[in-house]
């Protein structure tokens, strides 16, 4: 364990948004509960910022001849789009 090691912080532009990168020195039982204590100082951040929105990646399902009362019975987190045929 070095002492003298910095954090260093990097960000990058991806096709989807962008990522943010730390690399920081730990031990190995300390990690994860770093790195939560990271990402919620930076949703912190975020949230401070009326302007600054998070999308997360989603999609949309489309079938035909959907029962959607059954899946909302039993999935109330899903949501489907039934199409048509007209």
């Amino acid at each position: 364990k070095n002492p003298k090691v910095e954090p260093r912080f990097f960000m990058f532009f991806e096709h989807w948004g962008m990522r943010i990168s730390a690399w920081y020195m730990t031990n190995a039982y300390a990690a994860l509960v770093l790195r939560s204590t990271i990402s919620k100082e930076i949703i912190k951040e975020f949230n401070k910022h009326k302007d600054i929105k998070i999308a997360y990646p989603s999609q949309n399902l489309y079938l035909g001849n959907l029962n959607q009362n059954h899946f909302e019975q039993h999935h109330e987190n899903m949501h489907f789009h039934a199409r048509n045929k007209d």
